[in-house]
């Protein structure tokens, strides 16, 4: 019986023995393997700093679980000489506990409350005080949840250099960050916000909850600390980037603009709200220039807008703008051609490309002198219906031009006779016969730019003077609307006088007298004179066949030279013939009527407009009677070998 009670207790030991050992290995089984995960020094000033990180299970590295924080610090790399008792150090340190408490019993248990939610969503933070300026510190980081712990670094130790002694912050700014979600259930006490720029060597640090709202967190940017481990002490804009350390996702990272003056400053707080359920805002913002880049002749007043809320910085100078340059605030004055470099930053953080502008500026230049007048400067003989003619025009190619012009008999005695004209002409209507007149034109442009020609002057013909010696005094070529300065108005080879007498129309090309060019000129010698009526006197009363009678004498092909031929040469006696060149005699457009445009009007010679096929040539039909015969070529002798003017 004792043999038999004895093994049974034996098994029963053996049974407990296993039992404990599964039990053991089954608990040492789903035990978590902790991780340190993020972690990060912050909050370093001259007489201490903080480390945070998130402890999480090794399955699962974004989820944090509860755990307690630990520091070890040493004064050297190789960790032989411990000082953490020499310190104060404070796991999950606060500082502000809940602002509604009213009094210290509530506020010390709300502070324990909020360090109690941040231990049990592993969100780590332990503060160490009493630490020395400009000191380097070596520490390790500890983490367990009474069955576990997790150190870091792994090996060796992390460290870090407090700062100098704190300097005087002129423009302190702090920022008041509050979190939402779309639901509105978002519960985020106890998370941790971390505020950081580019050119501040450590980051700073805050609970949601801490001095302030439930879903907020307060953080005084005058506690970071620059690389020459003084105060943080910006000019310009400077983009804060703000990061949200969950218990339960990747942190959440936005970017918060803010203008220093860089002049004394009371602590203004920038409230900023950061949905976590949104990606935030990631686009640039954009720029636009009013008016926009181009060539003025004035000095233009720029203004800058943004499509959202943004601070606008430019240069003028040339050189890309950054966030130490000019800030926009006020409408920029362009007296001169500049380069307007522009770019913008939204209250994200997010910066537009630069934009490059340039004003072209180019003062109103006054119109040019009026010049090269018709008639021109102390002209004579100037019809008394002239025309006024000059040239004009402006530097600048995109102002408008108007003349005004002026006339009288003397430079003190003259009226406007043409206002705001758009071309360099005017039609001072019908002037006085034999009169110097005096005329001025004055240009103006579109800008209040004027310029005032000399004064020219010119004198009309007598009323019975003959300019073109025509036979027709001045008063008579006006009254039958010829050229008073045109021997052969319309260039038809038969002078003014000549067709007045005879009755064809000295206006018409095509209206000629019934005797060929060149009558009475019986020598050719281009002067009708008294060597023709020599020639004529010594036919006249002969008849075809006698001895003395002359064919070109007999003007109408009578057979007889007699008091008919006679009366004929009377009309025309006394004139000469003035050939000018004309346009419609050359033919090839060469500026000389000569022999290839004599060759093409012999080509076509004898050819007529209704036969098509006889080789008609509209444009050697000098007189536009649908034939090219010997009246055309009359026509074209009367030019042949003029050149053009």
């Amino acid at each position: 019986m004792k043999k038999r009670a004895m093994n049974s207790m034996k098994g029963c030991f053996i049974r407990s023995v296993v039992f404990v050992v599964v039990w053991l290995l089954a608990a040492v089984t789903a035990r978590a393997d902790l991780v340190i995960v993020e972690p990060q020094t912050a909050d370093v000033t001259p007489s201490g700093f903080a480390v945070i990180w998130k402890v999480a299970d090794s399955a699962f590295p974004q989820t944090g679980v509860a755990a307690t924080p630990r520091i070890a610090v040493f004064s050297d790399m190789a960790a032989t000489v411990e000082i953490t008792s020499e310190l104060e150090v404070t796991p999950i340190p606060l500082y502000g506990g809940d602002p509604g408490a009213i009094d210290e019993y509530h506020r010390e248990t709300g502070i324990e409350d909020l360090r109690d939610l941040a231990q049990d969503m592993g969100i780590m933070k332990i503060g160490v005080h009493g630490c020395l300026p400009q000191t380097t510190y070596y520490y390790r980081i500890f983490s367990d949840n009474g069955a576990d712990t997790v150190q870091w670094p792994e090996s060796g130790v992390a460290s870090v250099t407090t700062t100098q002694e704190n300097a005087f912050v002129i423009d302190s700014k702090q920022v008041l960050v509050t979190l939402v979600d779309d639901s509105g259930t978002l519960a985020p006490q106890g998370w941790l916000v971390t505020a950081s720029t580019s050119d501040a060597i450590y980051p700073i640090s805050s609970y949601v909850g801490d001095g302030c709202g439930a879903n907020q967190a307060f953080l005084n940017l005058s506690n970071l600390f620059d690389a020459d481990e003084d105060n943080w002490t910006p000019t310009g804009v400077k983009i804060v980037t703000l990061q949200v350390r969950s218990s339960d996702a990747e942190p959440v990272q936005r970017g918060l603009s803010l203008f220093y003056a860089g002049d004394f400053h009371i602590s203004a707080v920038t409230p900023v709200e950061i949905n976590m359920d949104a990606s935030g805002d990631t686009d640039p913002p954009g720029v636009q220039a009013d008016p926009p880049g181009g060539l003025y002749n004035a000095a233009q007043s720029v203004t800058l807008a943004s499509d959202e809320t943004a601070y606008i910085f430019y240069t003028t100078d040339g050189s890309n703008p950054t966030t130490d340059s000019n800030l926009y605030t006020d409408p920029i004055q362009v007296d001169t051609t500049t380069t307007l470099k522009v770019f913008a930053v939204d209250l994200s953080g997010n910066q537009s490309a630069v934009e490059t502008i340039l004003y072209t500026i180019v003062y109103n230049r006054p119109p040019f002198e009026p010049s090269a007048p018709e008639p021109a400067d102390g002209a004579t003989g100037v019809s008394i219906e002239t025309m006024l003619r000059w040239q004009g025009g402006d530097p600048d190619p995109t102002d408008t031009v108007a003349y005004d012009v002026s006339l009288g008999t003397s430079d003190v005695n003259m009226s406007d006779v043409c206002s705001d004209q758009a071309t360099g002409s005017c039609a001072p209507g019908t002037l006085d016969f034999g009169t110097t007149y005096s005329w001025q034109v004055v240009a103006k442009d579109d800008h209040s730019g004027q310029t005032a020609g000399p004064v020219w002057h010119f004198t009309t013909f007598a009323y019975d003077g003959d300019e073109d010696g025509d036979g027709l005094i001045n008063e008579e070529e006006l009254s039958y609307g010829t050229d008073p300065h045109a021997w052969d108005t319309d260039k038809d080879g038969f002078s003014d006088f000549e067709e007045v007498g005879i009755g064809s129309d000295p206006l018409d090309r095509t209206s000629i007298p019934p005797y060929p060019p060149g009558f009475g000129d019986l020598d050719g010698d281009q002067d009708i004179d008294g060597a023709d009526l020599a020639m004529l006197v010594s036919a006249f009363g002969s008849g075809a066949g006698d001895e003395h009678y002359l064919a070109v004498a007999d003007f109408n092909a009578d057979g007889v030279s007699d008091q008919v031929d006679l009366e004929m040469f009377s009309r025309v006696f006394g004139y000469a013939f003035y050939p000018e060149y004309d346009p419609a005699a050359d033919f090839d457009g060469d500026g000389d009527v000569d022999g290839a445009d004599l060759s093409r009007l012999v080509a076509a010679f004898g050819s007529v407009e209704a036969v098509p096929e006889s080789g008609y040539d509209v444009d050697v039909d000098l007189n536009k009677d649908g034939r090219v015969d010997r009246w055309d070529l009359a026509l074209f002798s009367t030019g042949y070998g003029c050149l053009a003017p």
